[in-house]
């Protein structure tokens, strides 16, 4: 299991109704970091017959994973368990448990952020985060 510092989060929703979440190691964006992104549209034919039609995580190295993961976050961590496909496409151990080194805004804008990536309403997440 890694530990990692977090000090940098950031939610965008793009034009093309892609929402992603980002988190990173350093406050400047870099060092280690995760990208999570969703379609916020229905998954087309493609998609679905490519398996697509989930969630993406992505590494500062480009590397990306389709689905695979879970998460829990409390106020001042963001576990990951990766499944083996998982963390072997993005070189991360199976248990990645990060120190949120940020404040409660961003960490609110995490919250809801990973529950929309992670299809998940508010009362099936592992998360123990006071909203904004």
């Amino acid at each position: 299991m890694n530990v990692l510092t977090i000090r940098k989060v950031g939610v965008a929703e793009k034009a093309d109704d892609v929402l992603s979440v980002g988190i990173a190691e350093q406050e400047d964006g870099g060092g280690t970091c995760l990208v999570f992104s969703r379609s916020l549209g229905p998954p087309t034919e493609q998609d679905i017959a490519l398996g697509l039609e989930t969630y993406s995580i992505s590494n500062e190295l480009g590397a990306t994973t389709y689905g695979g993961a879970t998460y829990e976050l409390s106020a001042t961590t963001l576990t990951i368990r990766f499944t083996g496909n998982a963390a072997r496409d993005l070189d991360l151990p199976r248990t990645l448990v990060l120190d949120l080194l940020v404040g409660r805004e961003a960490i609110a804008e995490l919250a809801a952020g990973l529950r929309v990536i992670f299809d998940q309403s508010a009362s099936e997440t592992a998360c123990d985060v006071p909203t904004a």
